[in-house]
């Protein structure tokens, strides 16, 4: 188990609720990494899926492990992590898989996804 304190990860709002991310989810399943590619169709503005794995591996991924991975590797690699959705009126906050091999990855890459 990977054991990271990686600051929280801020999205932006979406509905007026601030979005939050971090890995204290502990060991669970499901596709939290869909908050990785709402982020990069922000930034892109694009609503294509494989355009979106395209941009991911350009713009996040540049030198590192999967900047040359197939798209169906960066798919099981970054993207299919489970995490339990918390939402109230002011915040939305996910929490990650505490268990997830590639924290630092994904943090790292939604950091360069960040607007601004």
């Amino acid at each position: 188990m990977t054991d990271c304190n990686l600051e929280p990860i801020r999205f932006p709002s979406c509905k007026g609720r601030l979005v939050e991310a971090s890995f204290s989810g502990g060991a669970i399943t499901s596709d939290g990494g869909a908050v990785l590619l709402r982020q990069t169709d922000r930034m892109l503005l694009s609503a294509m899926a494989y355009a979106l794995l395209k941009a991911i591996r350009r713009v996040a991924l540049a030198g590192g492990e999967l900047a040359r991975a197939y798209l169906g590797t960066i798919r099981l690699k970054l993207l299919k992590i489970g995490a339990v959705v918390l939402r109230n009126t002011r915040r939305t906050r996910l929490l990650l898989s505490g268990s997830f091999p590639r924290q630092t990855l994904f943090h790292a890459a939604a950091v360069k996804l960040r607007p601004g």
